[in-house]
């Protein structure tokens, strides 16, 4: 049982260092290899986990999980610490966490032909 967030990304390089292999291709994974075999404090950590599909954004910062349908659309925020399920967006109650999130949102994204953000 781990507490650490992870990413299907973050299994590349886990196998490459279990493996002793390099990476083949660059990543915005990590490995977790370390908190895997219980070495916690070896572990890489990061600020936060952001992910798209389909024209639709995520973030993930500690405790806090964004969500947004559309590049333009409203956030939904959730804080996971208190609501594990997800029933209580309190986007309107921390515009400060909403604001932190929407930078993440634009600088984190590379934009690509293959996978807009916005469909025209």
């Amino acid at each position: 049982v781990s507490d650490l967030p992870s990413a299907f990304w973050d299994f590349l390089p886990t196998f490459a260092e279990l493996t002793g292999q390099p990476l083949p291709v660059p990543t915005d994974g990590v490995s977790i290899l370390p908190a895997l075999k219980g070495e916690s404090e070896a572990q890489q950590n990061r600020e936060f986990l952001y992910w798209e599909f389909q024209g639709r954004q995520a973030v993930r910062l500690g405790d806090w999980k964004a969500y947004r349908r559309a590049a333009d659309g409203d956030f939904e925020l959730y804080d996971l610490g208190s609501d594990f399920g997800e029933t209580s967006n309190v986007a309107l109650e921390y515009p400060e966490v909403v604001s932190r999130i929407s930078l993440i949102m634009r600088e984190a994204r590379t934009e690509s032909e293959l996978f807009p953000l916005v469909r025209g």
